[in-house]
């Protein structure tokens, strides 16, 4: 268990069964006479799959697999791409939103998920809003800062690129399941959320584990609020930095986020494979916005009442 403060005075915790289940079993395991030794494969693997498919691409390109955006409470998808070196996020909220790539604006990057275009859910611009995809249901994210001749020519910062849990990502049954928790003070709430993913590979034919199946499932429902003073713009530079106007602002939001996959492999020989990848994701934002505008009669100078 862990425990993280925000900036609103927001408590987070969270407790991976998974890591309960691998503590137990390995107890029993070690009680059982006959068993020699428990072998534990941890974050190592990972880390090595994801530099080995950065050395071997031919563009220059990060990626980052699911248990390294596992290691932080991220929210969605966005959040999990913020430590990737060359990208930066805008915030909602405090909240990731829209991801850029080396600080060329989000509008001209592309998203892709499992190899399909996403356009972009808003008329007004080209950026394609994150966090309405919870990171439980993200294996893996790369983003690619150079384009090659095979690319869509349809980003000038980079593409970013998700990919959703596959039965051929691990060996046999796999499965996981997290519960977090969180309180906000401004408004008195606990925010729960769920999720889970579960795999596994089986034998078609005269094949040896060539078909699989994967399914991961993410809920929750955040709580919080923010209150601060904000100025707008109001100010007078005619003569030195006065303020005209000032406004504060105390707002309520919930935020819920749900997501589903479903994905089926099937790989008859070593040279060909199937696949059907479905994703479902839902995110609702309720806001009620407070404020309270003051303007002054005389544009006031720090210091000045």
């Amino acid at each position: 268990m862990s425990a993280h403060w925000h900036r609103n005075r927001n408590q987070r915790f969270r407790i991976s069964l998974l890591a309960l289940a691998v503590a137990a079993s390995s107890a029993a395991l070690a009680q059982e006479p006959g068993v020699e030794h428990v072998e534990v494969v941890g974050q190592a693997v990972s880390i090595d799959k994801a530099l080995k498919e950065q050395r071997s691409s031919d563009s220059v390109k990060s990626v980052v697999h699911a248990d390294g955006i596992g290691q932080l409470p991220d929210d969605n998808a966005a959040e999990a791409l913020q430590r990737i070196p060359g990208l930066s996020v805008e915030r909602d909220q405090g909240e990731g939103r829209f991801v850029s790539v080396r600080g060329i604006a989000p509008d001209l990057n592309s998203v892709t998920i499992n190899g399909t275009l996403v356009p972009a859910p808003e008329g007004d611009r080209r950026a394609v809003a994150l966090d309405v995809l919870p990171s439980e249901l993200v294996q893996s994210l790369s983003v690619v800062k150079t384009l090659t001749p095979d690319m869509d020519a349809n980003s000038l910062g980079g593409t970013i690129e998700v990919e959703s849990l596959s039965a051929f990502d691990h060996d046999g049954l796999f499965y996981s399941i997290s519960a977090e928790g969180s309180h906000d003070e401004n408004v008195g709430k606990q925010s729960p959320k769920f999720s889970g993913a579960i795999s596994n590979r089986f034998s078609l034919g005269d094949g040896v584990d060539n078909f699989g199946v994967a399914a991961a499932l993410s809920w929750q429902e955040r709580d919080f609020g923010s209150d601060n003073v904000e100025t707008g713009g109001k100010w007078d530079f005619e003569d030195g930095a006065r303020l005209e106007e000032l406004e504060q602002r105390d707002y309520e939001i919930t935020r819920e986020r749900t997501g589903f996959g479903l994905n089926f492999d099937y790989k008859p020989d070593d040279y060909s494979s199937l696949y059907l990848r479905t994703l479902y994701s839902r995110f609702k934002d309720t806001e009620t916005r407070n404020a309270a505008g003051v303007a002054f009669d005389d544009a006031q100078q720090a210091g000045e009442r």
